[in-house]
């Protein structure tokens, strides 16, 4: 877990420093230890920074845990700048209340507790205050960000406007409909840099995909995930396209796939970029200035993927690059991979980035190819390790996750992987354990590959977009409760994928 407070400072400073002398406050001195204490706490409250730094001599000392000291005017003025950036990047909000306190000559110390939208229980603590001719000289706290318990609904619970970003515009959770949550409309999948995809039509995949589009929203679906990153041949120009003859609002991603797939009509240049070059490719997408591929259309959220046998330094690479643009807008990461090991780093990786999973939202998807597992595949044998393959499902969702069981009814993943039978155990499993949020369902079904000329649609394993539809149908009829299914449909959906 991060240290947050201390964290935001540095980050803060270093802005600071790039961008030139930090601005100055006049002192305003108080007349009492006791009224410089209720001062700092109100402005604290108000995150006013200029307030704050009223109270502060230029030899202001503050200290905090694990031995960290915070020196003077400028890096404190820092420090509480990046405190008081909007939460999950800052802690604007927090409420810091006295509970007593008590004077020893010019010292004040003092009980607190902090609440907030954002926290699921108070966070208490104490501070030692030193004042000095009306300003505060210097302070010690026990404040530790890594310690606060984050309120898992803090979006809702804070008031946070939350859309689905679509070829339709940005749509509420009332406009969505039923969600396919793991589709594709045009993939080339095969050649570690695709060569065809450049020549397709956008009006020769949709006259393909018009049949099965149709049927699929004459059955109930309402929107669309398209989930095709940069790296296995996407053209979001052709799914834009398809969606809007389709009249169905589809969600188009950023991201960038696992080794070899990391390159489309821009061979190698994943492999030169910088972490901060990656960045602005994820911001430029998630932007309607580009927007995906240029459409102008915003995507709706980082999709990644990495390797069973770990993560390559490149795949390291673009998944900070990930962390670093989802805190700026808390767009999710989404990662396929079929390793249960592989997922635990992942996600030990975003925390060591600073996207803990209590505030930043990841999605591990093709869960099911590790819950079909006995166990992780170990090195030099046939064999599985000790744990089942489903207990790394039930780590991940302790740690925060949500789980994609994205092959339901598919011909691609067999009913192997896909069958409603197994696929409705796992998710009841899943419930059992208290994970019912953190669920969501696909087919991963689709699409039009132009690396098979003249079967696009019919490749083998394409298929229509059907079975995830009438999986829930199916559910019903095997007694799954309206409101699990609606969940699993529509609900989980909307908050794993949506964004400011």
């Amino acid at each position: 877990m991060r240290r947050l407070f201390v964290l935001g400072m540095a980050m803060v400073l270093a802005i600071a420093t790039a961008a030139g002398a930090v601005a100055k406050t006049e002192q305003v001195r108080q007349p009492t230890p006791a009224a410089v204490v209720a001062e700092h706490l109100d402005a604290l409250n108000a995150c006013d920074v200029d307030r704050l730094m009223a109270q502060y001599p230029d030899e202001i000392k503050i200290l905090l845990p694990g031995g960290v000291t915070v020196e003077g005017r400028d890096d404190v003025r820092a420090l509480f700048e990046g405190f008081c950036q909007p939460f999950p990047a800052g802690l604007a909000g927090l409420q810091f209340t006295e509970l007593s306190s008590s004077k020893v000559q010019k010292t004040v110390n003092a009980q607190w507790k902090a609440e907030a939208c954002f926290l699921a229980e108070p966070y208490l603590g104490a501070d030692a205050y030193e004042t000095w001719s009306g300003l505060m000289a210097a302070q010690v706290t026990t404040f530790d960000g890594a310690e606060l318990k984050i309120n898992p609904d803090w979006r809702q619970d804070c008031g946070v406007e939350l859309w689905f970003q679509t070829t339709a515009g940005p749509l509420g959770a009332d406009e969505i409909g039923n969600v396919l949550a793991h589709h594709h409309m045009f993939v080339e999948l095969g050649d570690a840099t695709p060569e065809d995809f450049l020549s397709s039509t956008p009006e020769e995949v949709y006259e393909a995909l018009a049949p099965w589009l149709a049927e699929a929203k004459a059955l109930g679906a309402g929107s669309f995930i398209e989930f095709t990153p940069f790296g296995v041949g996407r053209r979001p120009d052709i799914v834009k396209y398809v969606a809007d003859q389709a009249d169905l609002p589809t969600m188009m991603v950023t991201g960038i796939y696992r080794e070899p797939f990391v390159t489309d009509d821009m061979p190698g240049w994943v492999y030169g970029a910088s972490v901060d070059e990656i960045a602005d490719f994820f911001r430029g997408e998630l932007s309607n200035d580009p927007g995906v591929g240029g459409t102008g259309v915003p995507a709706g959220f980082i999709k990644l993927s990495q390797n069973d046998t770990g993560m390559t330094l490149t795949e390291l690479k673009i998944l900070e690059a990930a962390c670093t643009v989802a805190q700026e807008t808390d767009a999710t990461i989404a990662s396929h991979i079929t390793s249960g090991p592989t997922a635990l780093s992942v996600i030990e990786a975003l925390e060591a980035f600073g996207c803990d999973l209590d505030r930043y939202r990841f999605v591990w998807i093709h869960t099911q190819v590790t819950a079909r597992a006995d166990g992780a595949k170990l090195e030099g044998t046939w064999g599985s390790g000790h744990d089942p393959g489903f207990d790394y499902l039930l780590a991940a969702a302790e740690r925060g996750a949500y789980l994609s069981l994205d092959g339901i009814g598919s011909q691609f993943w067999t009913d192997f992987y896909g069958g409603f039978d197994l696929n409705l155990g796992w998710i009841m499993d899943l419930v059992t354990a208290g994970y019912e949020d953190q669920i969501i369902v696909g087919s991963d079904t689709g699409w039009y590959d132009p690396g098979y000329p003249g079967e696009e649609a019919s490749w083998p394993g394409s298929q229509d977009y059907n079975s995830i539809l009438e999986f829930a149908d199916w559910m019903a009829a095997e007694g799954v409760s309206p409101a699990l299914i609606e969940k699993l449909m529509h609900d989980n959906p909307f908050a794993a994928f949506s964004r400011p």
